[in-house]
């Protein structure tokens, strides 16, 4: 049977729906439509009703499977945001410092799936960093005025700690800003370069 003759189907519960489709499409399309008409009245009377309920089952059970069949389809188009977080390498933990601790908990809540997870861990970052250069002895009351009164030489890759700082200041002030976790990634490894230079991990 081609596509075209079942899409001309009419399925439904009555003996009329199914008696009208095989004249359109089987050999019974060679008799006259009232003739048929009088034989599905006669036989109407005499389906059991078990019969016609069936037939309306089998229609919207159809029906439900291929309203999943879509919904199943349209799932699959949907990218999961853990995908991203997945194509990157975790961030290696740091063997030595006095730091050592505090900062693999950072790591830990950077290698997780959430980006509120990679917002505290940059939050966290930079207070420890202002809390190492204070105890380093370097002046200013923020981490901001701390970088500000750096020499040239002092640590390197200063640009790259601004840029990380100035992404806590706006995780801090937008709740609903969209981090990236490229961004994120980018943010500690300043930090953790940083830190590392300043031997507190």
């Amino acid at each position: 049977m081609s596509l075209t003759n079942w899409k001309m189907l009419n399925i439904g519960p009555t003996l009329d729906n199914i008696v009208f489709n095989l004249y359109n499409i089987g050999p019974f399309a060679k008799y006259n439509m009232a003739d048929i008409g009088r034989f599905t009245d006669n036989l109407n009377e005499e389906v059991p009703v078990a019969v016609k309920v069936a037939s309306f089952i089998i229609s919207i059970s159809l029906a439900a499977l291929l309203i999943k069949l879509v919904a199943q389809k349209n799932a699959l188009g949907k990218p999961a945001k853990t995908e991203e977080v997945k194509s990157q390498a975790t961030l290696s933990p740091v063997k030595e410092g006095p730091y050592l601790a505090r900062w693999q908990e950072i790591l830990r809540h950077m290698n997780s799936v959430k980006d509120s997870e990679w917002k505290f861990a940059i939050i966290e970052a930079d207070n420890l960093l202002d809390q190492v250069l204070t105890k380093a002895g370097f002046p200013g009351e923020s981490l901001g005025e701390k970088l500000m009164n750096l020499k040239a030489g002092e640590l390197q890759n200063l640009q790259g700690l601004w840029d990380a700082h100035k992404t806590r200041n706006i995780i801090a002030h937008e709740t609903n800003y969209s981090l990236r976790y490229a961004q994120a990634r980018q943010t500690i490894e300043s930090f953790q370069k940083a830190l590392k230079e300043l031997r507190a991990i």
